[in-house]
């Protein structure tokens, strides 16, 4: 989500150090404080939004390390309906494993052949090959 439809305002170097060698998965309530403290400064990625707007007829779904607070928060006044949600709080391996987009396509009932992944780094591209969806980067867009 952050990269793709919006673009947050978080110290991710801050709280990479406030982390330290901490693992990712048991920090998840100090990534969504840092997620959080900014997200008045969000910035939408219009382009991207409104492509998803026209798609309202296809199954929408978002699969994030962002927290679930963080992209419920940063999506509400979006009016776009998805119809799955899937955070870092959802899975117990983030992204770049496919733990996340298999789930989406399992409750969804979507094929991968039919699926489209649209993210916007390296990880999400890994990610998008690992479950065998076809994976486009935003600035491809």
């Amino acid at each position: 989500m952050d990269g793709t439809l919006v673009d947050l305002d978080v110290d991710w170097e801050g709280y990479k150090k406030e982390r330290g060698n901490r693992d990712v998965m048991k920090c998840l309530d100090l990534r969504e404080r840092f997620e959080l403290e900014n997200i008045d400064n969000i910035g939408v990625r219009e382009r991207v939004v409104n492509i998803a707007r026209g798609l309202c007829d296809k199954k929408l779904a978002i699969f994030s390390r962002n927290t679930h607070k963080t992209i419920s928060t940063a999506i509400k006044d979006m009016g776009i309906k998805f119809d799955m949600i899937i955070s870092i709080n959802d899975v117990e391996k983030p992204k770049p494993d496919p733990e996340g987009l298999e789930l989406i396509l399992n409750k969804t009932n979507v094929k991968k052949e039919k699926a489209l992944f649209i993210g916007d780094s390296d990880i999400d591209r890994i990610a998008g090959e690992r479950a065998g969806i076809k994976t486009l980067m935003v600035n491809e867009i």
